[in-house]
């Protein structure tokens, strides 16, 4: 049987961030599909309302709020006995389509409306096609160029996931490994302990 998003964690979102246009997508989508027990969850919203939705989220579930990145805005709430997390990341462009074209994977390229029907999904990419076919595609090639951190991150989901790189994927990230210098040290060392765990 499919596992399903924390309902204890959309219940919580979606009582607390009612009538903002926010989206849930990422890998939570992903593993739900994948059969993989889901308990982080990624809202998208407009900017503007990210740290409201957090403080209102923390207060909803007495638990705690904070910044996880000035430079981009994101917020992560923690639920009730740390059973699962929120977090609230600004839209990327103006609407969910502009965000999910700038983001990795295509399997982490999908999402759905909150406080939708959980069967309803945005997939202009065709994530959920590529899982279907147990195919690991990026969403383009400059994937790579926006963040050099997600060619350990495409080394990280060969071996944590059913899903085997497509022969661009490998092409693309193998001419941009050279920039992983360029990361901060500690977000590789994440990575590469996750890959060896």
């Amino acid at each position: 049987e499919r596992a399903r998003v924390s309902d204890a964690a959309l219940d919580a979102v979606a009582a607390a961030l009612a009538g903002e246009p926010a989206g849930i997508g990422g890998g939570a989508l992903r593993d739900e599909r994948l059969g993989r027990p889901v308990a982080d969850v990624d809202v998208a919203l407009p900017a503007e309302a990210v740290r409201g939705a957090a403080r209102a989220l923390g207060k909803a579930v007495r638990g705690p709020a904070f910044e996880l990145s000035g430079e981009f805005g994101a917020w992560r709430v923690i639920g009730p006995d740390r059973a699962w997390q929120v977090d609230l990341a600004p839209l990327q462009g103006e609407t969910i389509e502009d965000d999910l074209a700038r983001r990795d994977f295509t399997v982490n390229a999908m999402a759905r409306p909150l406080g939708g029907d959980a069967d309803a999904l945005i997939d202009p990419h065709g994530g959920a096609r590529d899982l279907e076919d147990q195919r690991l595609r990026m969403v383009a090639p400059s994937a790579f160029d926006d963040d050099p951190l997600r060619v350990l991150r495409l080394a990280r989901f060969v071996s944590e996931l059913p899903l085997t790189p497509d022969e661009d994927t490998i092409d693309a990230a193998a001419l941009r490994a050279v920039r992983i210098e360029d990361v901060a040290a500690e977000r590789v060392f994440a990575e590469l302990k996750r890959v060896i765990a």
